[in-house]
């Protein structure tokens, strides 16, 4: 399942708390689910956050994929 967030631009809202413009978005911490990918909205230059829930072994082959890491980063 995906659900894309990217075309929003919350980045610019103002929450009137006294506080700035948030720096970027997050989706809170949620029950895993393997399968689900949210693209969440751009950061002020352009890159895009994907959050996954994929199976353990899955990710420890997407950070051995050398073609993956070309264009991803694991954090």
């Amino acid at each position: 399942m995906l659900s894309s967030w990217a075309k929003y631009d919350l980045r610019s809202l103002d929450f009137a708390l006294g506080l700035a413009c948030p720096d970027s978005v997050r989706r809170p911490a949620f029950i895993p689910a393997e399968g689900i990918v949210y693209l969440l909205p751009k950061a002020q230059n352009g890159e895009i956050v994907v959050a996954t829930c994929l199976r353990k072994e899955d990710v420890e082959r997407l950070r051995t994929d050398g073609k993956w890491l070309q264009y991803a980063e694991y954090m």
